[in-house]
């Protein structure tokens, strides 16, 4: 067993030697975990064989520390805080954690707390470590965006590593950086630059997420033609769920520009569709359509299977003051605050703001 040991020590460090400094350990694993972690980022979008990768890599060597880091990040994304934190919470009283280890274990408490502005310190502490590692480069592009809102930050992170060879097929990571980019352009109102960015991107991937960008881009530019054509392709390869989840995005974009009978024409096209639709696509239609009664009978059905749903309970806390209902104005008001916890991030507070 020793002989064993030495002989996975020695190869690990031969296989992480070139990579010092993105070693995030001070000793190099066992080279039968590190071999389990390069498995776990192949398979980074299949999230129980990651995990189970993931798993591995630890049960081989103890003393590995990035597949733990890994797998609270895998909790945290699977919106799974409670496990998350316990894991965090599990690798504290470790008196080996290096600088480098302490500041990401220093992320995932402050993402774990809501401090952004913590978030934002951590991510850019290992932004500067690792700028080339696309998970780590993806990562911050997503803090830098969506916790600081700094939009104008996004290019110079997104610009450090060339997508000129990339696999874009078998790289999920590098999606995603295309997808803030477009995110973040779209925040600079660079429409232009979202649909050359998203247009080629959408042709080798048809996932309905890379379309959001382009479906607002061309809302915004009033590119009707574009906009039916790419929504006619939804229908056509994505399923009914995902067209009808476009045409809502569309009409409330349409909405935020005031232009009310605009939004009303591809809601009223959903309508012709309903009996293949599901009962929150067609809440939703009915709720911007203004149709309140129509609204809230099917709202109150789904609360009925989801009764913590806060989405839910805010739909009929707003349509309940809109049908002039005080009563159920109270009653879901206090279902609402009912609901306050751990892990939150302000998602009340911000249903309540809805609401105000």
């Amino acid at each position: 067993k020793c002989i064993e040991d030495l002989k996975q020590n020695i190869i690990g460090y031969l296989a992480t030697e070139n990579k010092q400094k993105l070693n995030i350990q001070d000793y190099p694993p066992k080279y039968e975990a590190y071999q389990n972690l390069l498995n776990a980022r192949v398979n980074y979008d299949k999230d129980e064989i990651y995990l189970q990768f993931l798993n591995n890599a630890i049960n081989i060597d103890s003393s590995y520390f990035e597949p733990k880091i890994l797998k609270i990040a895998h909790y945290y994304n699977l919106e799974d805080y409670k496990k998350a934190d316990s894991l965090r919470h599990a690798i504290l009283p470790s008196s080996s954690i290096n600088k480098r280890q302490r500041n990401l274990l220093n992320l995932y408490e402050a993402l774990l707390e809501g401090n952004n502005r913590e978030i934002y310190k951590t991510a850019l502490k290992e932004y500067n470590i690792a700028p080339f590692d696309i998970q780590t480069n993806a990562s911050t592009m997503v803090v830098a965006l969506q916790f600081v809102y700094k939009p104008e930050s996004i290019d110079s992170i997104y610009n450090a590593i060339s997508m000129k060879d990339m696999d874009l097929g078998n790289c999920i990571q590098c999606q995603y950086r295309y997808y803030i980019k477009a995110m973040a352009d779209l925040e600079l109102k660079k429409y232009d630059q979202v649909v050359s960015t998203m247009l080629p991107v959408t042709k080798v991937i048809d996932e309905y997420y890379l379309k959001i960008p382009l479906i607002i881009s061309y809302v915004k530019l009033g590119n009707y033609d574009a906009l039916n054509d790419i929504l006619d392709k939804i229908k056509v390869t994505n399923t009914i769920s995902y067209w009808g989840i476009a045409n809502i995005d569309v009409a409330k974009e349409h909405l935020l520009l005031n232009n009310k009978s605009k939004a009303y024409e591809y809601l009223n096209t959903l309508l012709l569709e309903k009996k293949n639709l599901s009962d929150e696509i067609l809440a939703n239609t009915y709720f911007y359509l203004e149709d309140y009664v129509s609204a809230e009978k099917l709202y109150k059905k789904l609360h009925s299977k989801k009764p913590k749903e806060v989405d839910y309970i805010t739909k009929l806390l707003i349509l309940s003051e809109k049908t002039k209902k005080q009563n159920a104005v109270d009653f879901y008001l206090k279902r609402l605050n009912g609901l306050r916890g751990k892990y939150q991030f302000g998602a009340i507070d911000y249903a309540v703001a809805q609401f105000c």
